[in-house]
């Protein structure tokens, strides 16, 4: 029995691991009618997608997942998004259409980002926050403030990942 879903236009690189319940490379919500034909998502090397996350085709590109990147379970990724190598995301992240995340940036649970937003390189998003513009450089974006010591904590483990 199979227990995914990957569609025809999906490259998965090396060494990745997709879980059950995953769909891959499925038909995405968008507003315009006239899309003739739908591109393929590119998973690159070494990467995990745990169960139940969707990963739209794009529409006018590729939806591309980076080497590296690691996905919590029950995630949806949009169309056309870009997700940034050795990037992890935890669990309910939503995304909105043609997002970008930079590379080894750390997504907390329950992120929602809107479409079109571009998130820089080596971000940290706290949990449930929801992003509505770019996030640039070493903001910390979550619902409620963080103190210095735990700036300071992230960017010791920040340097250890990369």
């Amino acid at each position: 029995m199979k227990d995914y879903y990957i569609g025809e236009a999906v490259h998965i690189g090396n060494n990745s691991v997709i879980h059950p319940m995953c769909t891959i490379g499925t038909i995405p919500f968008f507003y315009r009618d006239e899309v003739d034909e739908f591109k393929m998502v590119d998973i690159g090397n070494d990467v995990v997608i745990h169960s139940g996350t969707n990963i739209n085709y794009g529409v006018l590109g590729k939806t591309v997942i980076g080497n590296r990147v690691k996905i919590d379970s029950h995630c949806h990724i949009a169309h056309d998004c870009k997700i940034g190598e050795g990037t992890l995301i935890a669990a309910g992240f939503v995304s909105g259409g043609f997002v970008e995340i930079g590379k080894n940036c750390r997504i907390g649970l329950n992120v929602t980002i809107k479409n079109r937003v571009k998130v820089a390189d080596g971000t940290f998003i706290g949990m449930g926050a929801v992003i509505t513009h770019d996030v640039s450089g070493r903001i910390i974006a979550d619902r409620k403030n963080i103190d210095k010591k735990l700036l300071e904590k992230i960017d010791t483990l920040r340097g250890e990942f990369q």
